[in-house]
């Protein structure tokens, strides 16, 4: 089973076009995981230095961007920047130039690409960041007792995982 975060990566995915605007996809994410989009924003923050406002909307023109550069896809940039919540074609534009430094056009014309950022918590968790775990199990694998202040951290982080009900790969990337 995966882990919040990547659950809720997944499900603005699945819904980025399909719901009405982003609070519906808000009020989704307090149904899939029983947090509040606010108590979620501020977890995401802390992960990814980037809000939940900001990330819908680049997911947005990620996905925008496939069918602009889909040649099956016979979409006026209006109708997709539409889908995008953008009652105008300059707005959706002057955006995608501002997070991407490319219009839709250019992307239509193949001169450039929006990446696919979507955020993973196993991104997260890589060697830079679980440097004090590894280190620690290293040390209790060799035989070295574990301080009392690794000790502590250890069961911190273990008691977290169970109070926000995040697995424990969430509660250290948030420690």
């Amino acid at each position: 089973m995966k882990n919040k975060f990547d659950r809720v990566m997944d499900y603005i995915d699945d819904c980025i076009f399909s719901l009405y605007d982003d609070d519906d996809i808000r009020k989704g994410i307090r149904d899939l995981i029983g947090y509040d989009s606010n108590s979620f924003n501020k977890c995401m923050q802390v992960v990814t230095g980037e809000s939940l406002t900001d990330y819908i909307r680049r997911r947005k023109f990620y996905f925008a961007s496939e069918q602009l550069k889909d040649p099956n896809n016979s979409k006026r940039i209006l109708d997709i920047a539409i889908e995008c919540g953008y009652s105008e074609n300059a707005v959706f534009t002057r955006q995608m130039k501002f997070y991407y430094g490319c219009t839709p056009s250019d992307i239509r014309n193949g001169l450039a690409e929006v990446p696919n950022e979507k955020y993973h918590l196993i991104d997260f968790c890589n060697e830079t960041t679980n440097t004090r775990v590894q280190n620690i199990i290293k040390a209790f694998e060799q035989g070295q007792p574990i301080s009392s202040v690794n000790e502590s951290f250890l069961t911190e982080l273990y008691e977290d995982s169970k109070r926000y009900q995040w697995d424990v790969d969430v509660s250290f990337a948030l420690a």
